[in-house]
Formats: structure tokens, sequence, C-alpha cells
């Protein structure tokens, strides 16, 4: 069996964002989600970021009015966990026979 290493937290107060903070008001059929994964989307030189903060949250921060140019209003962090980022290039990927090829 699988060990449970977490759980959503039921009982804990939402996290408190501030005094002037307002959720945002943009509709679901408005939205363009950006999925990104932290350090890939800032770890290369071409980001032009500062080699101190390539790959890091504050990189994702410096990015953001570059992605607010490219129309994006949402990003989804994916994952933000440690992982093998080269797993599917040494061993072939389980959902490959998902992706359909046009011509």
């Amino acid at each position: 069996m699988s060990e449970i290493l977490g759980i959503y937290d039921f009982n804990s107060a939402p996290f408190d964002w501030g005094p002037n903070y307002k959720l945002p008001d943009i509709p679901e059929t408005d939205l363009v989600i950006y999925e990104m994964n932290v350090r890939s989307f800032t770890a290369d030189e071409s980001s032009g970021l500062d080699p101190e903060i390539r790959g890091s949250y504050l990189g994702v921060i410096s990015k953001i009015p570059h992605l607010l140019e490219l129309g994006v209003n949402a990003v989804e962090l994916l994952p933000v966990f440690e992982f093998d980022e080269l797993e599917f290039q040494r061993h072939p990927n389980p959902r490959d026979h998902l992706v359909s090829t046009f011509l």
C-alpha cells in the first residue's frame, strides 16, 4: 500500500491575503491559464533573469509582466514539488498512445 503523504486541511482558517486583497473578477470563459513548472519556466539564461533568481519563485514573479503581455490572467504551477524532469527522456511515457499526430 502506498503511504499517504498529506491531506487537505479542512479545519484551518483560509489564508489571509491581507486587507487590500480582493478576489479576481474574471469569468471562467475569459481565463487564459498558463501551466508551468517553476524551475523550468525561468531556469534557462534565455529568461533574461539574473542567475541568482533563475528557476525560483522570485524568477516567476519577475516574469509576470511578460505573462501579462501574452494575455495570461491565471497561472497554474504544476508540479510544485521536486520531480525528475528527465524521467520521460529515459523511460517511455505510458500516455504516449493518447497523443494524436496530425500530418
